[in-house]
């Protein structure tokens, strides 16, 4: 309906707890104390922010969605948002300038509509490139169209989670490079490694890269969407 107007006192969904024209767009009686003392001040939000920031999970989602209107799609986040949005850069480079560096992770989304390649490398400067090298709308098509690609890209290592969806493509992943295959799988020069034991210690230090800011990526709606529903899992004492 056109004559119907949806209004509300919040800022970006990105928005940093800490700055303060965010915590106004949330807060219209901001700093205006009525004579019955009710009211907030800057400084106590503020206050409160920093405090939440240190604590990170429930208590900063809490915060989020009580002082700033913001939806919080997780409350107990597996990465910070705010931090993941400001990595994005406007365009993409390739990987030409990293070639032999380069390392390429596959996966399948659960129901097997959706197959992503993505390639990571590090730069000159330390930080990690990410990119999505290639995507598939079906198992079938990802089986015929990898080994063509990974042999062309030459990544320096090659990964995936045999845990999960992917393993969809587990017979053609499997090693066949000690026998005279008509396409030998993995090309020369190319580890391929099951990803499992490391999966908590991949998953956290994706976390402090993300954080200490160590990540250079393109706006990518797919990664956005995990990144903004991941939530903590906690197994064992990880």
């Amino acid at each position: 309906d056109p004559r119907l107007g949806l209004f509300g006192w919040l800022p970006p969904e990105t928005a940093d707890p800490l700055d303060p024209e965010a915590l106004a767009m949330a807060n219209p009686s901001l700093n205006r104390i009525r004579p019955d003392g009710s009211g907030f001040l800057l400084e106590d939000l503020l206050n409160e922010a920093r405090v939440v920031l240190a604590k990170g999970g429930e208590a900063l989602a809490d915060f989020k969605t009580e002082a700033m209107n913001i939806r919080v799609r997780s409350m107990n986040p597996a990465l910070d948002v705010a931090a993941w949005a400001r990595l994005a850069v406007v365009e993409q480079k390739s990987f030409a300038d990293l070639r032999g560096q380069v390392a390429m992770c596959v996966d399948i989304a659960p129901g097997g509509k959706h197959v992503s390649l993505y390639a990571a490398a590090v730069q000159p400067d330390g930080k990690i490139r990410i990119g999505l090298a290639q995507e598939w709308f079906s198992v079938e098509a990802a089986r015929r169209e990898l080994p063509a690609l990974v042999a062309k890209v030459k990544p320096r290592a090659f990964g995936w989670l045999p845990a999960g969806p992917t393993v969809a493509l587990a017979v053609d992943l499997a090693d066949r490079s000690a026998k005279n295959a008509r396409a030998p799988w993995p090309p020369y020069g190319v580890a391929v490694e099951e990803i499992r034991g490391e999966v908590p210690a991949v998953c956290m230090g994706f976390d402090q890269l993300v954080t200490a800011g160590q990540i250079v990526r393109v706006a990518d709606p797919l990664l956005d969407e995990h990144v903004g529903n991941a939530e903590r899992y906690v197994t064992g004492d990880v």
